[in-house]
């Protein structure tokens, strides 16, 4: 009987822990100034906003790159690419409706650094800010993106840039046993059978 009662109150325990976690709402990660132009991307897709400016970032010249150019923030950090409207292969590609619109990496980037980091490049007439560099959720490849044009200059989307950090880290392997610890092996399996001869 206690033991049903202990079972029913661990099942009702678990439900209640349980909930909240379905229940989550996706919340938006703002770059980075409210009172500047800024962007929003959900929290599915991106987990912080690393920085945000004006002048440029990506494409292919990374002498000129403002955001990698701060050194402090971006050492061991690699330019992969960048891709303008419609589809670089070698990158991804993005579409963009008015003030909000998609993007895509290929996967292939998960395979080789630990993080990733995406940028965002506008024209609005050089007004603050008009490029944003999110980080990456790890894995994800594609995602929704909101432009919020507080200036009302331009506002269209010049350009992705990709960058990554970190190697991914190989698979651990289980270490195959060496001729020593197999000599040790047999030599123990010998002295039992010798012991049971003996006996």
């Amino acid at each position: 009987m206690k033991l049903k009662n202990i079972a029913a109150g661990i099942a009702v325990l678990g439900a209640v822990t349980l909930a909240p976690f379905g229940t989550a709402a996706a919340a938006d990660v703002m770059c980075q100034t409210i009172t500047n132009n800024h962007m929003l991307v959900d929290d599915a897709y991106v987990s912080t906003c690393i920085d945000a400016g004006v002048g440029n970032i990506g494409q292919g010249n990374q002498a000129n790159d403002d955001w990698l150019n701060q050194k402090d923030i971006n050492d061991n950090l690699i330019y992969t690419g960048y891709t303008t409207l419609g589809q670089n292969p070698l990158i991804g590609s993005f579409s963009q409706s008015g003030t909000e619109g998609t993007f895509s990496i290929l996967a292939s980037y998960w395979d080789d650094f630990a993080n990733l980091y995406i940028g965002f490049k506008f024209g609005t007439g050089n007004q603050p800010d008009e490029w944003f560099v999110y980080q990456l959720q790890d894995g994800v490849t594609s995602g929704n993106w909101d432009f919020v044009n507080v200036f009302k200059k331009g506002g269209g989307l010049s350009h992705i840039a990709l960058y990554g950090k970190g190697d991914k880290e190989p698979p651990e392997e289980i270490p195959e046993p060496g001729a020593l610890g197999l000599l040790g092996m047999l030599a123990l399996a010998a002295g039992v059978a010798t012991r049971r001869r003996k006996a």
